[in-house]
């Protein structure tokens, strides 16, 4: 039961009052400006007239008892069964400044005026009670507030917060703010929640594709396993990051394969629909993925081969070795190099590469640290006419795409770059020494390098979408960058030396891509690529035979169940009396849609003779495959299925180190105590869309 206490405050004084002063005797007043004595009984209207004829002071706020006289007399008439209030008495849950009164709003006063709400009693017992502990409106505003805990990475404890818990008293003083325990609780059940919900979806799903990746946080020095899993629902990719889990002990081929195994069957995904599992090349977790799923199903991420190789073209030595993206049977492929010396050793010319790469990050390092520099690069910009200065970027020694950028935006920039140097060098006043500018030969050879590393850089680009098809585009990829690089022409040595290096190192890691079957099987069944991309005729051939021997595989499946489902409607149909006249018919069209189904042409099933015949799409105006092979379907059904399964596989591991970039900024230092369960659950909800959140 609850009880509605109304208090009745008193009335604000009148700010008349700040230009009048009362006698002792009480009915007369004297006004502070003129010092003249007026009446005064119970009203101020006499006051207020004089300070606006006398002295020309306005008074926006005060209204005269009259207007509230007739405002009072309106109200009556119009709602009769309205509860007046005083303003620091809501019951509706609102704020009085926000929701004037009808009548107040209609009678033309000053909204600054703080109204009395008016309103139906029974509709502000409503909205109290939703706001209580279990009332709907109640849980609408705590799911939304641990949506927001897990999307902008908020600490658990953020409803006890007193800056957080005043706003909330503010916007809604009928809210009670839940305390930490409470809210990890909640957060609990919701994961409990959304993970029955994924878990549906997963059933639902023909077929699985998974990323994996090791992750140790630099704070509490603790390793996680990363999966990410990735999926057809209808025709458009989807995505959900299933956690970071723990791993207590060394993370050895036997300890990952069987936390891959127990996360596998937490989530209940069968080996049957794993089409691939993408990792990068670390021997530990390639060979727990191979010994526990099979080697078909493993597939190196092509990102890190990519890295791999724009890391020993600038000299960046890896810590791990280069990824294999072959089968067993092509060794060769992806093999690690960690033997450099053949072109990276100290007296080659291309270690004059790292040198002048070096000699541009001081240069950036000096405007980052330099504020009379960094000021005196954007004046320069600003008088050249760029609508927004542009910064210098820092190179990051992992990754080497961070160089390529450092130097394409250096390059853009060296002539006001060179010239803020020069006018730092003249201040005799500045404290730091500037590095010495790039000369002309050193810009050319930078320019070029920058060429050189361009096509790897478009390449990684074009892989590591999340929600568009990758594995396709690999071979023809490789067939770009191939030609592109022959079309570079350098003319200094460092450029030349480094356009070498490029065209040896595809032709390792690369060379019989197209021999590998994941890839050859989903760029032959891009309805964009089909058999163009092969640059082997040899390995296209080899791929049609691979797909036919798979959509033989499904035909056959899909008919079995089909027969199993006709026979069970054969059973409760009744049975025929032998004289049907049609019977002969029927039977012969029957075994006519068996033959169709079943015909092959020279060897292979007639839909994949059709699709291979059929003129490939134009890639920039058909850009998404599966919205494509949508509107195959009909003329390739049991195709598509095995297009969709291939095409749904991704070709990095990228989405894994997202999860890691995601998990970094959850457990940052405001979580420093955070659990490991408690940020595998956060890992996992800020990866749920807004619609299945509050489904």
């Amino acid at each position: 039961m609850y009880i509605i206490l109304i208090v009745i405050c008193k009335m604000a004084p009148s700010p008349v009052w700040n230009y009048f002063k009362k006698i002792e005797n009480g009915n007369n007043v004297k006004c502070n400006e003129c010092n003249k004595n007026l009446a005064y009984k119970n009203s101020t209207s006499t006051l207020i007239k004089h300070l606006k004829t006398v002295h020309k002071i306005e008074l926006p706020n005060s209204f005269s008892e009259s207007k509230k006289r007739k405002i009072s007399e309106q109200d009556s008439d119009s709602d009769t069964s309205s509860v007046s209030q005083p303003k620091k008495i809501n019951l509706c849950g609102t704020s009085n400044e926000l929701v004037p009164s009808t009548s107040s709003s209609s009678s033309g006063l000053d909204l600054n005026e703080k109204p009395i709400y008016q309103g139906p009693l029974n509709r502000c017992l409503n909205n109290v009670i939703s706001f209580s502990e279990g009332g709907y409106r109640n849980n609408d505003v705590t799911n939304a507030l641990m949506y927001m805990i897990a999307v902008d990475n908020l600490p658990l404890c953020t409803p006890e917060k007193p800056g957080f818990r005043m706003f909330v008293r503010k916007l809604q003083p009928l809210y009670k703010t839940p305390c930490e325990p409470t809210i990890t609780k909640r957060m609990t059940a919701k994961y409990e929640e959304l993970k029955i919900k994924v878990k549906a979806e997963l059933q639902k799903a023909d077929s699985i594709c998974l990323t994996t990746d090791i992750w140790t946080h630099q704070h509490t020095m603790r390793s996680y396993l990363g999966l990410t899993v990735h999926y057809l629902k209808g025709y458009e990719m989807n995505s959900y990051e299933l956690g970071a889990y723990y791993l207590r002990d060394r993370k050895t081929i036997a300890v990952l394969r069987v936390k891959l195994r127990d996360i596998c069957n937490e989530w209940e995904i069968d080996d049957d629909k794993i089409s691939a599992i993408v990792s990068d090349g670390g021997a530990n977790i390639k060979g727990a993925i191979k010994e526990e799923f099979g080697e078909s199903k493993h597939i190196s991420c092509f990102g890190h081969v990519i890295n791999n190789i724009g890391q020993k073209l600038i000299e960046v030595g890896t810590s791990e070795p280069a990824s294999e993206l072959s089968d067993d049977k092509i060794h060769h492929l992806f093999d690690d190099e960690s033997d450099t010396e053949e072109f990276f050793c100290e007296d080659s010319q291309n270690s004059s590469v790292r040198n002048l790469i070096m000699k541009v990050k001081k240069i950036v390092k000096f405007f980052r640290c330099s504020e009379v520099a960094s000021r005196e690069l954007e004046i320069l910009q600003e008088q050249a006419g760029c609508k927004s200065a542009l910064k210098l970027i820092q190179e990051v020694r992992t990754r080497w795409n961070s160089c390529y950028e450092m130097v394409d935006r250096f390059i853009n920039l060296a002539e006001h770059v060179n010239c803020a140097l020069l006018k730092v060098h003249r201040d005799k006043s500045s404290r730091s020494k500037p590095p010495d500018i790039l000369t002309g030969d050193e810009l050319d050879a930078l320019i070029e390098i920058r060429d050189i590393l361009k096509p790897l850089w478009n390449v990684t680009h074009e892989v590591s979408a999340d929600k568009e098809v990758t594995l396709s585009k690999c071979i023809p990829l490789i067939t770009g960058l191939k030609r592109g690089t022959d079309k570079l022409c350098p003319v200094t040595l460092i450029g030349q030396q480094m356009k070498k290096n490029l065209v040896t190192e595809i032709k390792q890691k690369f060379s019989n891509i197209e021999s590998v079957k994941l890839y050859s099987i989903a760029t032959l069944l891009d309805p964009r690529y089909k058999k163009i991309a092969f640059q082997s005729i040899l390995n296209s051939a080899r791929a049609v035979t691979t797909v036919g021997e798979i959509l033989k595989k499904e035909i056959k499946s899909s008919k079995t169940l089909a027969i199993a489902c006709e026979s069970n409607l054969t059973d409760h149909q009744p049975s025929s009396d032998g004289n049907d006249l049609w019977d002969f018919l029927d039977d012969a069209v029957q075994h006519n849609i068996q033959v169709a189904d079943s015909d092959e042409a020279g060897g292979l099933p007639i839909e994949l003779r059709q699709f291979i015949n059929r003129s490939t799409v134009d890639r920039k105006t058909n850009p998404d495959p599966i919205e494509t092979w949508k509107s195959l379907e009909s003329d390739y059904p049991y195709l598509s299925i095995v297009a969709r399964k291939h095409l749904s596989i991704v070709a990095t591991s990228t989405p894994c180190e997202r999860l890691f970039s995601h998990s970094g900024l959850i457990a940052n230092q405001l979580r420093s105590r955070l659990s490991p369960d408690h940020l595998n659950m956060l890992v996992f909800l800020k990866s749920i869309p807004q619609y299945l959140w509050f489904l």
